[in-house]
């Protein structure tokens, strides 16, 4: 870890409980949602758009749409370079903005996949919080919730299950991605367990990494993940 205070980023599906236990943490940690930060430094810009330019154009065809995000995803390694009073928590940070970018896809570069996220790497979160939340309870908590903002949200029911379904499958592949080029800690939670103790999970892992200790029960570096799409 590079930095005196951590930055932690939050993966899961929609509705497996992110912003819940973002939430339930110390009001003290600066926490960053949907705000567009500013730009990178020109040299840092173009060396993530040269490994993304391979990536979306494996993606066929190219819509307009996926260039704004991969702009914003290279915006976005502003809040993990920058210095921060206290924990940096993001809720929706490049792991979220790149499943989103991949859902709907069925077959995209492998490689060239590889290649950006190994340019999104050195700017990785120092601690990745995974919610493991299964399909079936992410998707009855959105339609408890009756409405939002999230694309899976406004699709029937039965569509969005089998999106939630997709989309746990390329969460895997992303994190196995992530846990082969960056340096990042992995701690895996359930997405069913209170939320006061999920909280209390994280402040200990955060505390742990400040600290320079050894990884806690639940945290790993490595492992082998199923692949979401074939290659194009």
């Amino acid at each position: 870890m590079h930095r005196a205070d951590p930055v932690i980023e939050f993966v899961g599906l929609p509705g497996s409980g992110k912003s819940t236990i973002t939430r339930a943490l110390p009001q003290a940690w600066p926490t960053s949602r949907n705000t567009d930060p500013p730009p990178l430094p020109l040299a840092r810009r173009l060396q993530v758009y040269g490994a993304a330019l391979p990536f979306m154009l494996s993606l066929r065809p190219l819509e307009a749409e996926d260039t704004t995000r991969l702009r914003r995803i290279a915006g976005e390694l502003r809040f993990y370079e920058r210095p921060a009073p206290g924990p940096l928590v993001i809720d929706q940070g490049m792991i979220q903005k790149l499943w989103s970018i991949l859902l709907d896809r069925r077959s995209y570069s492998a490689a060239a996949l590889q290649r950006l996220v190994a340019a999104l790497a050195p700017s990785a979160p120092d601690l990745i919080v995974h919610l493991g939340t299964p399909p079936d309870v992410a998707a009855e908590r959105l339609v408890s919730r009756n409405g939002g903002n999230s694309r899976l949200q406004k699709l029937p029911p039965d569509q969005m299950r089998k999106g939630l379904v997709a989309g746990e499958a390329l969460y895997a592949r992303l994190l196995g991605l992530y846990r082969r080029h960056a340096a990042s800690r992995v701690l895996e939670l359930s997405g069913a367990d209170p939320v006061a103790e999920s909280a209390a999970r994280v402040m200990a892992a955060v505390e742990d990494l400040r600290a320079g200790a050894g990884m806690r029960p639940g945290m790993h570096d490595d492992g082998e993940f199923p692949h979401f799409a074939h290659s194009v």
